[in-house]
């Protein structure tokens, strides 16, 4: 038995014995068992996600710890379907093979240099930071060409090589944008933080100037992480000098597409329609047989959900914690030990 199994096994008990032994007005320990064991089983991967968080669900109705609409809120919100969509759009990115013909003009300038291709993406994923105001949008677009480029370069998919591309694809359209007010939620939210509790107003050029040294720290941290990732891996397979022909109709279809949601999502504080329905709008555009973008059992043979079960399963327990004041009362047991002064 691994350690991860023998961790799984130990929270089951105690929270099979906390649920057990204590009564059905005792809901807020309750919660907190049930909440600690979906953690720990997300964290240890002993079972697969989506039975983790049907499992979540089935104890958080079991317990009564809140109304059906609460647990299962998960499935409602924009960061879901936001997530959904992203599966398919990647998917289509990968299976149209334009993934692989933007891969290849890339690696025109690449060649195959991992250091060269590191940097590439993580100045792409940063320069989106500037255009989508979401990190998963830029996610969708960039991951399935790293992996694309990964597989030109002669990495197979699992190899340190792969691995470091991908990742860096990914970091890079978070970490670094951070220093961008419109470029994730978080900073959204910092800023209306700032002008609730504190008054102040700062303007787009005034947060990048304050935020620019710690991120740009980020950024090389995470440059000088990835360079040498994969210094010592070799290429797995056989390197030829991909042919960059001329993208096909379906493609350029795809790509028109791609440019449309990018567009919608950089100008979104001006209609303010949410990144995740601009993404689901082109998510049903791919699913339509008629565009050849997926084949028609596209959802049942090739494109996972289990992600965003994951992602429901998360959604739950920070809904169901909020519900029944697990939250509040955390909070207030934990902040008196951070030694917060006035102000």
């Amino acid at each position: 038995m691994t350690s991860s199994q023998s961790l799984a096994g130990a929270a089951a008990l105690v929270a099979a014995a906390v649920v057990l032994t204590t009564s059905a007005d005792d809901i807020t320990i309750r919660v907190s068992a049930v909440s600690l064991l979906a953690i720990v089983f997300f964290a240890t991967r002993v079972v697969p996600e989506v039975l983790t968080a049907i499992w979540c669900f089935l104890a958080f109705l079991a317990i009564g710890a809140a109304p059906a609409d609460v647990i299962f809120s998960g499935f409602t919100t924009g960061g879901f379907w936001l997530l959904v969509s992203g599966l398919i759009i990647g998917s289509a990115i990968t299976q149209t093979g334009l993934g692989k013909q933007i891969a290849s003009r890339i690696f025109e300038r690449t060649g195959t240099s991992y250091s060269r291709a590191t940097l590439i993406l993580a100045f792409t994923g940063l320069g989106l930071g500037l255009l989508i105001p979401s990190t998963i949008p830029r996610i969708i677009i960039l991951v399935p060409i790293a992996a694309s480029l990964a597989e030109v370069m002669g990495y197979r998919p699992g190899t340190r090589g792969h691995i470091g591309l991908s990742v860096t694809a990914a970091a890079s359209t978070l970490l670094p944008t951070y220093a961008i007010l419109t470029a994730n939620l978080p900073t959204i939210v910092h800023y209306g933080a700032l002008e609730t509790l504190y008054g102040i107003h700062p303007s787009y050029a005034d947060y990048f100037i304050q935020q620019l040294p710690a991120n740009a720290v980020r950024f090389l941290l995470l440059v000088a992480v990835m360079l040498p990732f994969a210094k010592n891996a070799a290429q797995t397979t056989g390197i030829e000098q991909p042919r960059v022909e001329p993208l096909t109709r379906r493609q350029l279809y795809l790509l028109g597409l791609l440019a449309l949601a990018i567009v919608f999502w950089a100008t979104d504080s001006l209609h303010h329609i949410s990144p995740a329905w601009i993404a689901l709008t082109l998510a049903s555009f791919i699913l339509v047989p008629a565009t050849g973008f997926l084949k028609k059992d596209a959802m049942k043979t090739s494109i996972d959900l289990s992600p965003a079960f994951f992602l429901a399963g998360v959604f739950a327990v920070a809904a169901v914690a909020t519900h029944t004041g697990l939250n509040g009362l955390v909070a207030d047991t934990l902040i008196p030990y951070l030694g917060l002064g006035q102000g």
